[in-house]
């Protein structure tokens, strides 16, 4: 992602909050707008200009309404979450991995730095990402780094993905994610301690996700 579209990722529920009220502000002055160029529409043809501006200026705040309200009731709950699990101990995380179907743990890997990954096979920025997730794990795989994908999709059909695409990262599904998860991919990167120290909504590049795993390695 460039800078912009990290900033409204990193940022995505004061964007809704704030994109919310700007779309109430821009309906009321439609609203107002509207009832007032309506009264001198009997003077045309200069009057049906504002009066169609006004009604373009209230259609404009009635759908930003309709979709920043629609966002906030859909993800805004995960969001929160999410802020909320920061500077706190990871919740605990059971899973499979998807190669030898063996059960495991987030607990399994205190002591190192992990970087839970959610994905999935359907999502595209998911997969863009994969290649700078596996530079990174074998980057720092000495240092203690342990780079861990998570889907909730059938044990199969990621076998079948994974087939095609070796991987150094680990594969793990679990149904349901138990976790918040606005969208994908989101990466949590969880400290040697267990703490939950970052989260990452949106696709990230190496380097991006260098920048917030080394301070804890």
């Amino acid at each position: 992602m460039n800078a912009f579209m990290t900033w409204v990722a990193d940022n995505l529920g004061t964007v809704l909050v704030g994109g919310l009220l700007v779309a109430t502000v821009m309906l009321l002055l439609g609203a107002r707008a509207t009832w007032r160029s309506a009264k001198r529409l009997r003077t045309p043809p200069r009057a049906y200009v504002p009066f169609l501006l006004s009604v373009i200026l209230l259609a404009a705040g009635g759908g930003g309404i309709a979709l920043f309200s629609s966002g906030l009731i859909e993800i805004g709950p995960d969001i929160w979450a999410q802020r909320g699990m920061l500077g706190e101990p990871a919740p605990e995380l059971g899973f499979a991995f998807v190669e030898s179907d063996q059960r495991g743990r987030l607990a399994d890997f205190r002591g190192q730095v992990v970087l839970v990954n959610v994905w999935a096979t359907w999502c595209p920025p998911c997969i863009a990402e994969m290649a700078d997730l596996d530079r990174l794990q074998s980057t720092y795989a000495d240092l203690g780094l342990v780079v861990l994908h998570v889907s909730d999709e059938d044990r199969d059909k990621l076998l079948t993905w994974l087939e095609e695409r070796p991987a150094s990262t680990l594969h793990a599904y679990v149904q349901p994610l138990p976790w918040p998860e606005p969208g994908r991919p989101t990466s949590y990167v969880v400290d040697r301690e267990g703490t939950v120290q970052q989260v990452l909504l949106g696709q990230r590049s190496y380097e991006q996700f260098e920048v917030e795993i080394r301070p804890h390695l």
